[in-house]
């Protein structure tokens, strides 16, 4: 059997506070909290999955962000296209780096192979001449 589960969006933060033991206590009670994770957009909310997520399907998938605002709105996570935009446009800045050395490899070669082959376009005017 073959089965697929939908997608489902985490959006639990967990982040656990303490209280020290204070023998002796004098002044105010002092609580201690776990730093926020790490996040790869500043003051972003989304985590690294779902800005892969968002990413391999609007540049692999080729889905427009009209589209993808439709697709989390199914699921119940509101997004707006401008949103998801932004997104995009700040990791684009944090993924230089790794595109750069992706051109600097082949460029170090001696021999840089590529394909160049043609592709044949045909003349609108010779579309509107042909009979079918």
């Amino acid at each position: 059997m073959l089965d697929r589960r939908p997608a489902s969006a985490v959006v639990e933060v967990i982040r656990p506070k303490f209280v020290p033991k204070q023998p002796d206590r004098v002044g105010p009670t002092r609580v201690v909290i776990a730093k926020p994770a790490e996040l790869p957009i500043p003051r972003g909310r989304a985590g690294p999955g779902m800005l892969a997520d968002t990413i391999v399907q609007r540049w692999q998938d080729h889905q427009p962000l009209h589209r993808l605002e439709h697709i989390y709105a199914r699921e119940g996570l509101t997004l707006n296209r401008s949103t998801l935009c932004g997104w995009h446009e700040q990791l684009a800045d944090l993924a230089t780096p790794l595109l750069d050395a992706m051109l600097a490899d082949p460029l170090r070669e001696p021999v840089l192979c590529t394909d160049a082959t043609g592709v044949r376009v045909q003349a609108p005017q010779a579309l509107a001449q042909r009979h079918f």
